[in-house]
């Protein structure tokens, strides 16, 4: 049986402004544009019941895709080595 692992919100904007740190994108774009991803990911998992956390990471990477490309790249692939 795997692991569940609660979402939160609070933790998923950490890992977008840390993320958009690296690629040195300006401190205001990159809390609106983690403040509009978090927005939209709770509004999506507000009406399911479970969701696996490969659904979360999609959910998210394809937000961030239409807000930035490079840095929905760097979250689609953080933890591997590039």
């Amino acid at each position: 049986m795997k692991k569940t692992k609660a979402y939160s919100s609070a933790a998923l904007k950490q890992q977008i402004l840390t993320d958009a740190k690296s690629l040195k994108i300006a401190e205001h774009w990159a809390e609106t544009m983690a403040d509009k991803t978090v927005k939209y990911v709770d509004d999506w998992i507000k009406d399911r019941g479970t969701v696996t956390e490969a659904d979360i990471n999609r959910v998210v990477h394809n937000q961030l895709k239409e807000l930035n490309a490079d840095l929905a790249y760097i979250y689609k692939n953080r933890g591997k080595i590039l």
